[in-house]
């Protein structure tokens, strides 16, 4: 049974390399080595660390095993990502619907979340809706995302 909790600094070795994994697994075909390098540098080890001390995360747990994480500076949601052996299996619903519970603890009544393209499907299965069609730069490097907001 997976299980949520917050994310701690001492995962930080754990929660990277997961990251890499899955930025790989599923990202691949879609991006140059380029664009990959460039995604892989904001998940680095010590990067994670100061992650996990700036902002809220969590990270869900598969038989003591970080599989997923996920970062949120309220109202956005920043970083979702899971196990590739996971991906397409509910974990990640269940890592956002769990973030969206502990938002709406707060006076917040609107989440956003900046996704890729090929993951914009899947928060709009969750009831998030296309804002906007957006370029944002990782290290002066243009990359196609969209705005997607969802009201809680």
């Amino acid at each position: 049974m997976a299980e949520i909790r917050k994310a701690k600094a001492q995962e930080h070795l754990e929660i990277s390399d997961m990251i890499m994994d899955s930025i790989e697994s599923y990202h691949a075909d879609h991006y140059s080595e380029e664009e990959l390098a460039i995604w892989k540098r904001a998940f680095m080890p010590d990067a994670i660390k100061k992650i996990i001390r700036d902002s809220k995360s969590w990270v869900l747990l598969d038989k003591d095993t970080v599989a997923g994480f996920i970062q949120y500076d309220v109202p956005e949601i920043k970083s979702v990502y899971l196990s590739p052996n996971l991906i397409g299996q509910g974990f990640g619903k269940l890592l956002v619907q769990h973030t969206l519970d502990e938002i709406s603890t707060t006076e917040i009544r609107q989440v956003e979340v900046i996704c890729t393209t090929y993951v914009k499907g899947f928060y709009e299965t969750l009831g998030f809706k296309e804002k906007d069609a957006i370029i944002t730069y990782w290290e002066k490097h243009p990359f196609q995302e969209y705005l997607l907001v969802k009201n809680l």
